[in-house]
């Protein structure tokens, strides 16, 4: 991996930000009006860039497996400049490279410049557009440190392919299509048949990504994963070295050096300081979000050891849960394959841009074989009830395929941030200060601006994700309110929403709001004009949605955040109704039933607080009629009046209660704001 950043109409961003990113050359290019600067960490061939014609400027951060189909050159990075030179950054000439990577391609002549990545975003790439011009990164970091309006920077979408114009100063962007989704090959509806196929991909994966003359390491947890890629790697008679990293005395590194022993793949184990590296790797992946906080201290801990050790290429097992159905909320949904679409299309900033910086500081290029288009194609193929059986069933039978030893291949799934103990011992640590964790992580580390803002119903939902998103370390910067005009809406909170504008003062934000005919599909485009116009105007990176349950209403907020080129975030997805009422009475929410329209509830329902008896209500009236503790079924609506990110409380002042039928809702006519202490 490498590093790329370029500006065009204003001052040269600071080299030196991104100088880890390619330790073996940096060299700068100037045009007229734009400076653009590559950072070489050269593991195929010694060859610097930015690439230059008479007409054009090209640098890249890449590893492409195809490169000598697509054109020549003295290693993949000049072919892929001689190729798009020849076709152009367009979808289609994008479709035939087979790789990962982020590019800069600048016209000289046209003044026009093209930014692209792949469509799972393993290398990654950021902006900025301000009335002053334009820049360009690798690093979210690198924008901010050179003083750049932090609202103006954007990661650029792996789906979208990015057009600025040098001469207006204007920037467009082209949809890309996510194909891999949506494989055309038959399903595989026998595991073993699955499994065969799937190791034949994975091996090809592994294989053409092992660099010439150099030795690979590898992020080992002793798990499944990392297991199988060390195998393949002791098969072609690579030498590799596993590296584990976990916090002293914790449980997971004794099965770790089994495996490692079982594999006979050398092993190093390294011991994580958590409260010596917290801040630095907070530095490092541009976040303090606990989870992800949690997993990158692992992370690099072994890479600083692998890259003192002397390796300059790295591979991680990162990708299996999406392809394969690892986690919990996979298994027990209606469909794996849904989970596995969505955490393919959130990779790139769940997990893909904080596993490249932590690598790439210690100066190593990771590879993930598992995010191989071929092996995801493949697994998107396969059906729901093969994969839905057990956790991550079809890999675990291609490992024994592939020849691993049926105790690694069945060894239970143990995600990184609980089998390293970093979690833990940042919950510890927290504790022992009388401590939120995520307080605890915000005072020691300087959380980055992240700008996320809220759809906002006014219910528990929207508003403990919200707080939860605060707990993180995110920025909430505004909400945004989407009015139905009628009370059935697919999408929308119809009860009481215009509350919605009390709320966002009680908690000083900005509330942007738009009206919608509530028709079944259109009124997503309502939605989508929506967020644009928060990427627009607040210059928020995220949309935050306090979906639990409904499939419908989180596939398509996702389909519009990569349409519009922002992250969708949904912090609760798939935690369980008495879990959500339990923190909402934990962290002290106040909360009223504003809607009932279900068995088992009358009108004395309406208006009443959520408290633990009414929680012991609920259970009854799971037991006899079937009702979702969290009113998931529609059973029931809330409205919030008190938050722990409000500075205000909301005071119903007139209100009555109308009943039609079963359905009993709660009417406000008035509402004011009042200083919590009264």
């Amino acid at each position: 991996m490498c590093g790329i950043q370029g500006s065009f109409h204003i001052d040269a961003l600071p080299s030196h930000c991104q100088a880890h990113r390619g330790r073996d050359n940096t060299t700068t290019t100037h045009t007229s009006n734009a400076s653009l600067t590559h950072h070489l960490h050269a593991v195929n061939g010694h060859v610097k860039q930015p690439f230059t014609t008479q007409s054009t400027v090209f640098l890249t951060n890449c590893e492409i497996y195809n490169a000598d189909e697509l054109a020549g050159g003295r290693n993949d990075a000049e072919s892929l400049h001689n190729y798009l030179d020849d076709h152009h950054v367009t979808n289609k000439a994008l479709t035939n490279v087979d790789g990962v990577y982020a590019l800069a391609h600048y016209d000289t002549a046209t003044k026009e410049l093209r930014l692209a990545r792949d469509l799972i975003g393993v290398k990654p790439i950021w902006y900025y557009h301000g009335d002053d011009g334009f820049a360009f990164a690798s690093e979210k970091k690198t924008l901010l440190q050179a003083d750049l309006a932090v609202e103006n920077i954007q990661e650029l979408h792996p789906r979208h392919i990015l057009s600025y114009d040098a001469t207006t100063n204007q920037v467009s962007t082209t949809q890309r299509a996510f194909d891999l989704l949506t494989p055309d090959e038959e399903d595989q509806d026998d595991v073993e048949e699955a499994a065969r196929t799937a190791a034949q991909h994975l091996e090809n994966a592994v294989t053409k990504r092992i660099p010439d003359d150099e030795d690979v390491a590898v992020l080992f947890s002793g798990g499944v994963d990392s297991a199988l890629l060390a195998h393949l790697l002791n098969d072609h008679d690579t030498g590799v070295h596993a590296y584990y990293a976990g916090i002293p005395g914790e449980d997971s590194r004794g099965r770790a050096k089994q495996v490692a022993d079982d594999l006979n793949v050398p092993l190093t184990v390294v011991d994580i300081d958590v409260d010596n590296r917290l801040e630095d790797v907070a530095d490092i992946i541009d976040d303090a979000h606990y989870v992800k906080l949690s997993v990158a201290l692992a992370f690099d801990a072994a890479a600083e050891q692998a890259s003192e050790d002397g390796y300059k290429v790295i591979m991680s097992g990162t990708g299996v849960e999406e392809l394969y159905g690892g986690y919990h909320r996979q298994q027990s949904t209606n469909d794996v394959n849904d989970e596995c679409r969505s955490g393919l299309r959130r990779k790139y900033f769940t997990d893909l841009y904080r596993d490249d910086t932590v690598t790439m500081n210690h100066g190593l290029e990771l590879r993930t074989p598992y995010l191989d288009h071929d092996l995801i194609k493949h697994a998107m193929a396969i059906p729901h009830d093969v994969k839905q059986v057990t956790s991550k069933r079809v890999i675990r039978r291609a490992a024994k395929h592939l020849g691993v030893p049926l105790h690694v291949a069945e060894q239970p799934k143990s995600a990184t941030q609980y089998g390293s103990g970093t979690a833990n011992e940042l919950k510890r640590l927290a504790a022992d200060n009388d401590e939120h964790v995520g307080d605890y992580i915000q005072r020691r580390c300087t959380p980055p601006d992240t700008r996320v803002a809220t759809l906002l119903s006014t219910g528990k939902d929207s508003c403990l994700a919200t707080q939860r998103m605060i707990d993180y370390n995110y920025d909430v910067d505004s909400f945004l309110t989407v009015k139905p005009e009628q009370e059935n809406s697919y999408m929308s909170h119809a009860a009481n929403i215009d509350v919605a504008k009390k709320q966002a003062s009680a908690a000083n934000k900005s509330l942007l709001t738009e009206t919608s005919a509530a028709q079944k599909e259109s009124e997503l485009d309502d939605y989508q004009r929506l967020i644009h116009r928060a990427k627009r105007e607040r210059g928020v990176e995220g949309v935050v949605t306090g979906a639990v349950a409904s499939e419908y209403q989180r596939q398509r907020i996702e389909q519009i955040c990569d349409r519009v080129g922002v992250k969708p975030y949904a912090p609760l997805w798939h935690t369980p109704g008495e879990s959500v009422i339990k923190q909402v009475l934990k962290r002290g929410f106040d909360v009223i039933i504003e809607k009932t329209a279900a068995a088992g509830f009358d009108d004395s329902w309406v208006e009443k607080h959520i408290e633990p008896h009414v929680l012991e209500e609920l259970r009854e009236l799971k037991d006899e009629y079937g009702v979702h503790v969290a009113g998931e079924g529609g059973e029931f609506e809330t409205l919030v009046l008190d938050a722990p990110f409000f500075t205000q409380r909301l005071v119903i002042n007139d209100s009555d209660v109308v009943s039609d039928g079963r359905v009993h809702r709660l009417r406000i006519n008035d509402v004011s704001l009042q200083a919590k202490d009264e």
